[in-house]
């Protein structure tokens, strides 16, 4: 089963969904930075950034996960 999809809500904005990483997320504490480190890096090795990229993300893009929200660059 793939720990997430993403989908294309309107132009230069995305959202993170799937249940894996939703837990995830919600496990992690992203209000210090170790914890912000820890799920970018889960991000990253999930390899989130090329699914974004193939769907047309580009620099500055809205990415949301849950109720967290950043900003893609590649």
């Amino acid at each position: 089963e793939k720990e997430f999809e993403v989908i294309k809500e309107k132009p230069h904005q995305f959202r993170i969904i799937g249940d894996k990483i939703i837990k995830f997320y919600k496990m992690t504490n992203t209000s210090t930075d170790d914890g912000m480190m820890i799920l970018m890096s889960k991000l990253r090795k999930l390899r989130i950034d090329d699914e974004l990229e193939k769907m047309g993300a580009v620099d500055g893009d809205i990415v949301f996960l849950e109720d967290f929200e950043f900003e893609f660059f590649k």
